[in-house]
């Protein structure tokens, strides 16, 4: 046919050894079959079975942590009457602080230690001494453990990225372990605490889609709870979200004043004779108490030494942290 005959399959003679030799695919001459790629075809049955791995390392995490908070909870669960949530029997119980009207911070008719949180943590309390004993123990467990797996959800969101789809798979179920082994969630489930609230609070103030307004009442509503996270209204100023951190201050005022007007003497008693809570609880260099302050002293630091310490390293620390935390 002359040159028509360079035509093969509706395909120009300038191209005729693309579709019929070229390993990327095409159509063979006068067949109409699309030929597979090889190559393309290696990457998927590769790919394949990297991503079914994954899904069940996934799988297998969260396994574990149903297990973890399960036993949590059991633990805490199975434990006598006498020795469950030792706390919070002692604010909440028969003859506890909370429900016999006696001062937080004094000598009340009750064993074990006195009530360690602020006088606003004691006003958000106090309604719960009228829960039955038993009803209370099981729904402070529960409401403890869906605030731990909240707080390691949030601290999943926040992760610097961008992430690998795989990465982004496995961070709130990793969260999630390191949080329930931790020693502070794990008094917080034996002892009945709520020092779990206050940093969930902080961490959903810094997710990406929170308002100043809101921000800053989180983290004000947190420091009235946890005096320390007050800190975070520093950082918000130090980041130029100067809106949010002056909230942050008037909420933790307005709550403090809160408390102040419903109990001034026990007011008076934490914020001033007890500089902010300082030497309530339990012996300051217990493993539990995971700050600056109880590792130096289960270091063998002691006395005006420790005090001198402390406040340089506090020092460094803060203002490193805050650096840091600004340019994030």
């Amino acid at each position: 046919m002359g040159g028509d005959g360079q035509v093969a399959a509706g395909c120009p003679a300038s191209c005729t050894a693309r579709c019929d030799g070229h390993p990327g695919g095409g159509r063979r001459r006068g067949s109409g079959r699309t030929v597979a790629n090889p190559e393309r075809n290696g990457l998927r049955a590769v790919a394949e079975p990297a991503a079914s791995r994954t899904v069940l390392a996934v799988g297998a995490l969260w396994l574990v942590v149903a297990l973890l908070a399960a036993r949590q909870a059991a633990a805490v669960l199975q434990l006598p009457p006498r020795r469950r949530l030792a706390d919070l029997e002692t604010w909440l119980g028969e003859n506890g602080v909370l429900r016999a009207g006696q001062p937080l911070y004094g000598d009340g008719a009750f064993t074990g230690p006195s009530f360690t949180g602020t006088p606003f943590a004691g006003l958000v309390l106090k309604p719960f001494t009228r829960a039955a004993e038993q009803a209370l123990g099981v729904g402070w467990t529960f409401g403890t453990l869906l605030l731990v797996v909240a707080t390691g959800l949030v601290t999943a969101r926040l992760l610097p990225g961008p992430l690998s789809r795989r990465a982004a798979l496995f961070a709130a179920p990793a969260a999630l372990v390191l949080l329930v082994v931790s020693v502070p969630v794990r008094n917080t489930f034996t002892l009945g605490q709520t020092s779990v609230l206050p940093v969930l609070l902080v961490l959903t103030a810094f997710l990406p889609r929170c308002s100043a307004r809101a921000s800053g009442a989180l983290i004000g509503t947190a420091a009235a709870l946890q005096p320390a996270v007050l800190l975070f209204a520093v950082l918000l100023w130090a980041a130029g979200r100067r809106r949010a951190a002056v909230t942050a201050a008037g909420t933790f005022a307005a709550c403090s004043a809160l408390a102040w007007a419903a109990s001034p003497d026990d007011s008076w008693t934490y914020w001033l004779r007890h500089a902010a809570g300082a030497g309530l609880g339990g012996p300051p260099d217990s493993p539990a108490n995971q700050s600056l302050h109880g590792l130096l002293l289960r270091l063998g630091a002691q006395g005006p030494l420790e005090i001198a310490l402390f406040l340089v390293l506090a020092a460094a620390v803060a203002v490193a942290g805050l650096r840091r935390a600004a340019r994030y």
